[in-house]
């Protein structure tokens, strides 16, 4: 069985509205790598809205068994708003992105169920707003080699599309590697033939 190494994310920003019973929900989707970034994206978004009801919230970074998905209710009735929010985007199988939605009181209680039909929809309204994309999980392989053997690692990488950094380390070149996940066995076999077993992989 191939490993999986693509994920689903949104590019950029993406933005919604929904009305209920005179309360706005304002929906505000970012694409974020990390927790620490998801959670400055929170902070602008409340800095925005300061006058707001409410900012719940949810998030999900990560890829594979590592994904973390988090969310809050921000003064809702408990798990009304940030977990609808976060199933939402859970459901789409999407990670490494921030929803906002942003309340502003209209005047009439919606109820939990309202509520739970409002934050998740306005969240669904986001991601058919959002540009979804799918990107791939790379992995670092880096290895000493002799520099006249440089061209055909750098031949090799080509072939598998990969980034390249290059340093210089006793003598030798020190090339780091940004191979798809998948491949990174049979890169690694396709380097030693390249340079006749010279490699030293780090």
């Amino acid at each position: 069985m191939s490993e999986v190494d693509t994920f689903l994310t949104i590019k950029g920003d993406a933005n919604s509205l929904l009305k209920e019973k005179g309360s706005k929900f304002i929906g505000s989707a970012f694409h974020v790598q990390d927790e620490p970034s998801a959670k400055m994206k929170l902070d602008t978004v409340k800095k925005k809205y300061h006058d707001a009801t409410h900012n719940c919230w949810a998030f999900r970074v990560g890829q594979g068994d590592n994904i973390k998905g988090l969310s809050g209710d921000d003064g809702e009735p408990s798990g009304s708003a940030g977990a609808p929010m976060l199933s939402v985007i859970t459901g789409a199988d999407l990670t490494n992105l921030i929803v906002v939605v942003t309340r502003y009181f209209g005047g009439t209680k919606l109820g939990v169920g309202g509520l739970i039909r409002a934050y998740g929809g306005c969240v669904k309204l986001l991601i058919e707003n959002a540009t979804v994309i799918e990107q791939t999980i790379t992995a670092d392989v880096t290895l000493l080699v002799d520099y006249p053997s440089l061209s055909n690692v750098l031949r090799a990488a080509s072939k598998f599309k990969a980034e390249v950094r290059q340093d210089h380390e006793e003598g030798k070149a020190l090339v780091t590697v940004s191979v798809r996940l998948s491949e990174v066995d049979k890169f690694r076999s396709e380097i030693v033939d390249a340079t006749g077993g010279s490699v030293l992989f780090r």
